[in-house]
């Protein structure tokens, strides 16, 4: 629905708005939902443009090249300030932008719209265009890559969704580029972006719809006998690979409760055991422990914890930066 989209909008009225005192006053522009996404139409001179919008966060030409001449195609990409050099690699290979920046270049059949702007437009918050059982998916071919290439059957088992959301997701990362299909085999085209997209995702959509059980606090995490299939994460997983020294949360996806683990002092922090949002199918590995982590660390406004999700970020994502 259009109001999924409304931060969204918000940024591009106002990147509009901030360079319309060069557009001719006979130029209009209205938003409209079709088929799952947000355009933008735009009458000039009474003929009417279409342009699909699509939200995404680009820090290196890397996140550019499954967008290469897609500006033929009237898509748009919305995006933060893009550094003069991006700008001109949009140019060179007709993609085009409208950025936070008041910067804009769109060219589509008789339409040439070319904007630079003077100055960074007020924040918005970017929300994430993924759904929960998109984030869910998402999160499973993160962790085990060989699974996109998996029928869906398996996909649907492993990561505990309907065939149909499966089939969803796979076309939405089709259709946000982030996936393509060569010699009949799905590969990723910009990981990087795609794990900074599902962690927005994991802190907007799924951490809040989390079941939690809140248990004793334990005398001693380390000891707790944990139930099979289950995995520490968040600062507890930060303490185990040396990000902190003692965790002020104790957070385990677990299947089943741990039982019979020696209660400590009521001020200690209490046990959270999470239901996992994936089947006993899946094999969380190491990959999907750190990603676990790092959102986990980046739902929680405190600094510290910021200051640490940034730490593992560039000992194991090696993102540009985080949600």
């Amino acid at each position: 629905m259009i109001h999924e989209y409304l931060g969204f909008v918000k940024m591009v009225e106002q990147s509009i708005y901030e360079t319309q005192f060069i557009l001719p006053k006979s130029w209009r522009t209205n938003f409209i939902e079709k088929s799952g996404s947000l355009h933008l139409e735009l009458v000039v001179n009474s003929e009417l443009f279409e342009l699909e919008l699509i939200e995404r966060n680009v820090h290196r030409k890397e996140s550019l090249e499954a967008f290469k001449h897609s500006g033929d195609k009237g898509v748009v990409i919305v995006t933060d300030k893009l550094s003069p050099f991006l700008r001109d690699y949009c140019d060179e290979f007709n993609i085009n932008f409208i950025d936070r920046a008041g910067n804009a270049r769109i060219a589509y059949q008789s339409l040439f719209l070319y904007i630079e702007g003077r100055k960074l437009l007020a924040s918005t918050t970017f929300t994430s265009s993924m759904t929960i059982g998109m984030v869910k998916c998402i999160f499973a071919f993160l962790n085990d890559e060989p699974l996109l290439n998996a029928t869906y059957s398996e996909i649907s088992v492993k990561a505990g969704l309907s065939m149909g959301m499966v089939s969803k997701t796979i076309k939405y990362l089709l259709k946000m580029h982030f996936l393509r299909e060569k010699n009949g085999k799905y590969q990723f085209t910009d990981k990087q972006t795609l794990i900074y997209e599902w962690l927005l995702g994991y802190k907007q959509r799924l951490a809040p719809k989390l079941q939690v059980w809140r248990l004793p606090p334990p005398k001693r995490w380390e000891l707790i006998n944990q139930p099979s299939n289950s995995l520490w994460f968040g600062e507890v997983a930060a303490t185990q690979r040396g990000f902190m020294n003692h965790p002020q949360t104790l957070k385990l996806f677990a299947f089943d409760k741990p039982k019979g683990y020696a209660i400590g002092n009521p001020e200690l922090p209490k046990l959270q055991v999470v239901a996992p949002f994936w089947n006993h199918e899946l094999e969380i590995n190491e990959k999907g422990q750190i990603l676990l982590t790092i959102a986990d660390l980046l739902t929680d406004e405190d600094g510290r914890l910021k200051e640490i999700a940034e730490e593992m970020n560039e000992r194991y994502l090696h993102l540009k930066k985080l949600p």
